[in-house]
């Protein structure tokens, strides 16, 4: 694992530095442009049969009926991360779930 990727966990209130080094202007730059870019994100994990991907995405956009589209992303082992395009349809996913898919 390379350093800056060793220098970030995830915590409770987002994603933060794991030692107390301090940051330099530029690995600020990096942290801030990850906490952005993972700011309407969460991570979606499959509990019992596999599903497609196009199957899924159709599935959850059909039960979530977002204002905007998101996108699905395969992270593989049944782990996916969903990015939204506004913080609205991010806490209502949520805020309304636990969500079931096909009685699983």
């Amino acid at each position: 694992m390379d350093s800056l990727r060793e220098n970030f966990l995830c915590q409770e209130d987002g994603i933060g530095n794991s030692s107390k080094e301090v940051l330099t202007p530029k690995k600020k730059r990096i942290h801030q442009l990850l906490t952005k870019d993972m700011e309407n994100t969460i991570v979606l994990k499959l509990l019992g049969r596999n599903i497609g991907y196009s199957v899924l995405h159709n599935k959850i956009y059909s039960i979530w009926k977002p204002q905007f589209p998101f996108k699905l992303i395969d992270i593989e082992n049944e782990y996916f991360l969903v990015k939204f395009q506004n913080k609205f349809d991010c806490e209502k996913v949520l805020s309304e779930g636990p969500w079931i898919i096909f009685d699983h």
